[in-house]
């Protein structure tokens, strides 16, 4: 199961990134798709818990979800510094993810 902060890289989704296409993960199609980027959305869509194809509305509330749970000051003390850690990872993750969807 991927979760909130996993670092995946295309080779860990191929079949999800791509589907069935052939040809290097570099590769730009005549519509101007970037696979790279595809990959990438794909990836922080799944730590998000949220398929391809999803809004950037289902994005935000996941992203509140994530948040309400991972937030360091619901977290026990002796795991504050690893929470505001995980938290800034999932804000970075949060921002990235729109920037791709709505880019």
């Amino acid at each position: 199961e991927t979760r909130v902060g996993d670092d995946l890289s295309c080779e860990d989704l191929p079949l999800q990134c791509f589907g069935s296409l052939l040809g290097p993960p570099s590769a730009k199609f005549e519509s101007g798709v970037d696979l790279v980027a595809m990959c990438r959305l794909t990836s922080l869509l799944n730590q998000f818990r949220l398929q391809r194809g999803a809004s950037a509305a289902d994005l935000r509330q996941a992203y509140f979800r994530e948040a309400k749970r991972l937030h360091p000051d619901v977290q026990p003390a002796s795991e504050r510094t690893l929470a505001e850690q995980a938290f800034v990872r999932l804000h970075a993750d949060f921002e990235e993810a729109l920037k791709l969807l709505e880019g």
